[in-house]
């Protein structure tokens, strides 16, 4: 996800490091008066119908999710949700990928409960977490294709004004996981060890 103002800078600069070199598709996604930036006809920009720049981006990071169902959910088997502001090392991405069973659901990232002045706050149960939105979601098709048709519901029904507690909400209750714990990525639960041509791909 990205703004208006920082498609010539940030934009620009991932597309021209590590997003260039993503084995898959990558789109940047901003406000509906987004336009390509001046000299830039290559960036893969999505300006999404309706929305604007304003923060925190629930509307924007939710019509996102929708608009990669609707357009690349048969497609691809993985979606990446990240920032204009992050660096992914695209080969070891991969490498992970090509490990986890895409056929489940998955919705990975650094989980989080909110910081100490927010606990309580967020109205999440005892046991429950979100996906910080900082470093990057990955989000399996099973996952998005459990979640997408309720994405207008939970952006009806927001608790919080954070993104990314609020996407866990909705992820959690229609999908029915929550964001993976540090400690689950090393369970043989997790992988599989099949040998097949397994593509991973994001999208931005």
């Amino acid at each position: 996800m990205t703004a208006r103002k920082y498609l010539p800078t940030r934009a620009a600069a991932v597309y021209d490091t590590w997003g260039s070199k993503v084995p898959g598709k990558i789109a940047f996604f901003s406000s509906e008066d987004s336009t390509r930036p001046e000299g830039r006809p290559d960036l893969p920009l999505v300006a999404l119908g309706g929305v604007d720049d304003s923060y925190p981006p629930q509307k924007k990071s939710f019509l996102m999710l929708q608009y990669m169902w609707q357009h690349y959910g048969r497609k691809f088997e993985w979606f990446l949700r990240a920032d204009d502001d992050v660096y992914v090392r695209t080969d070891r991405l991969e490498s992970f990928l090509r490990s986890v069973d895409s056929r489940r659901a998955h919705f990975i990232g650094q989980a989080g409960r909110g910081n100490q002045e927010e606990f309580g706050l967020l109205s999440l149960e005892y046991d429950e977490n979100f996906c910080m939105g900082g470093p990057g979601v990955l989000i399996s098709r099973e996952t998005l294709s459990r979640v997408a048709p309720h994405l207008k519901h939970c952006l009806k029904n927001l608790y919080t004004t954070h993104e990314d507690v609020e996407l866990g909400r909705c992820v959690q209750k229609f999908a029915g996981i929550p964001c993976t714990w540090s400690y689950e990525v090393s369970l043989t639960n997790l992988f599989h060890t099949v040998d097949i041509a397994l593509n991973a791909h994001g999208i931005i």
